[in-house]
């Protein structure tokens, strides 16, 4: 992996691959008394030294500097986020539904035609410290003649898994709302795996237009959420949730014939989240249509070929909620949304949720999303108000649980995602980039400034044009 970067006075240190060591904060430059990016001048500041030559006396200011600025974050969350959105990350003209980063990539998917003026369908990528939209790759998801729709990104080590609502890839290859494309191909263009198809779909006859919601990958499988009913062709039935094997340019998409944890009905209208460990896999749904002690958000074994996923362990009788859209784990613990905290032991529930851990979204307000980002959850929806009574639009930060936290909000963070007060405004999506957090949705503001469905929080991301590299220099590993 290309790191560019190192002392990171919200967390996280790295050595440059291309750059000696050097740290970024709130938008200022700090050397290292290790490694200096400006040893080439002299104390005159005349271009003179060779690198490697620093006198002592820049080396005492340049701590001078980095503990100036380490105590003016103090006060600061351990992140220090800035509310001011970084304007290098581009914007698209369309709702953003799913985020993912791999490498220095980061992956856009939504119902979007363009992206920071570059023509896309559904589907792009942009380098995480230019912003600058790759210009190779081209997914081009469609569904007929009109842009198709992604709601779902996951990736393992090799390939990027797409699901959404859409009938092509590269606009010409046939695909049933899910595809697979591989890292590094030889090409710099969006290639589809030709040989993955697993062919959701919600007729018996293998047609009807499934909708995938979720793609989680653990162990041998990917695990598949959505609105379908059938898959390999209606070659079997699957209500909702299955389990494939990975696409790795051999592999067809076949479903694991054992594991089918729950019938269609378990899981209501759609299952819309999902969550995977080696130990379990979590799922959640968004509508009943059978008797109220049917659970909508559940835990069960993984699949293996014989697994069949039963038991199935209820999550949802600990909690008042009808409906979950959202779930993410740690080490530690399953994060639900709406907000609740499960403990983990080695991966598996050990009952009811953290008592003391109970942040609220109220108004009757709703999460869409969540992601962790180094101490913090960072919760993504529609609401105005949370816990209680502080303002917060559609995006706000919590302490994570651990026994003791009660999941206070981050009193700094207030990044305001608007128009507030607005019905059609939402975040759909977050995730953790290698500089802090990106934000995506409808919504046409931040901070009361145009910023239009995509947004990334943090100072890492303020680098000079000098510091930019070319990540179009080979093709993209993923790594």
């Amino acid at each position: 992996m290309r790191t560019i970067g190192g002392i990171s006075c919200g967390g996280g240190f790295s050595t440059g691959e291309r750059k000696p060591l050097a740290g970024r904060f709130l938008g200022a430059r700090v050397a290292s008394p290790a490694s200096f990016i400006d040893d080439s001048f002299d104390e005159a500041g005349e271009a003179t030294r060779a690198p490697g030559n620093c006198s002592h006396r820049f080396q005492r200011f340049s701590l001078l500097v980095l503990a100036l600025l380490l105590g003016a974050g103090a006060g600061r969350g351990a992140h220090a986020l800035p509310n001011t959105p970084n304007s290098l990350v581009p914007q698209t003209n369309g709702p953003v539904y799913a985020l993912l980063q791999v490498g220095h990539k980061i992956y856009v998917g939504g119902k979007f035609t363009t992206i920071g003026g570059v023509a896309r369908n559904g589907l792009a990528a942009f380098n995480d410290a230019s912003g600058a939209v790759d210009p190779y790759w081209d997914p081009n998801i469609q569904r007929g003649t009109a842009k198709g729709t992604v709601y779902a990104l996951a990736a393992d080590a090799q390939r990027l898994y797409v699901g959404g609502d859409f009938d092509t890839a590269n606009g010409a290859t046939a695909r049933n709302s899910l595809a697979a494309f591989p890292f590094s191909n030889g090409a710099r263009v969006a290639t589809v795996d030709a040989k993955w198809d697993p062919r959701f779909s919600t007729r018996s006859d293998g047609t009807g237009s499934p909708r995938i919601r979720s793609v989680s990958v653990s162990g041998a499988f990917a695990y598949i959420a959505g609105t379908f009913g059938y898959a390999n062709g209606a070659a079997i039935t699957r209500g909702r949730l299955a389990a494939v094997e990975p696409a790795d340019g051999a592999n067809i998409g076949a479903v694991d014939p054992a594991w089918q944890p729950v019938s269609s009905e378990l899981l209501g209208n759609d299952c819309r989240a999902l969550a995977s460990n080696p130990a379990r896999v979590f799922a959640a749904g968004t509508t009943i249509w059978t008797p109220d002690n049917y659970p909508v958000l559940y835990a069960t074994v993984g699949a293996n070929g014989v697994n069949s996923g039963n038991p199935v362990t209820s999550l949802a009788e600990y909690l008042s909620y009808s409906r979950f859209f959202a779930l993410v784990l740690d080490a530690g613990h399953l994060y639900t949304g709406p907000l609740a905290a499960f403990g983990l032991d080695d991966g598996v529930p050990t009952g009811p949720p953290d008592p003391s851990w109970h942040p609220t979204i109220d108004g009757g307000g709703w999460p869409n999303a969540l992601a962790i980002v180094g101490s913090q959850l960072i919760v993504g929806g529609q609401f105005s108000t949370v816990n209680g009574t502080v303002a917060r639009n559609n995006l706000a930060a919590f302490e994570l649980a651990n026994g003791v936290n009660t999941g206070a909000v981050d009193p700094f963070w207030n990044p305001d995602i608007g128009p507030a007060l607005d019905s059609n405004t939402q975040v759909y999506a977050v995730a953790p980039s290698n500089h802090g957090v990106i934000v995506g949705g409808a919504f046409t503001t931040v901070g009361g400034q145009p910023r239009a469905y995509l947004a990334g929080f943090d100072a890492m991301w303020h680098r000079s044009a000098a510091e930019h590299w070319d990540e179009y220099d080979a093709p993209e590993t993923g790594n």
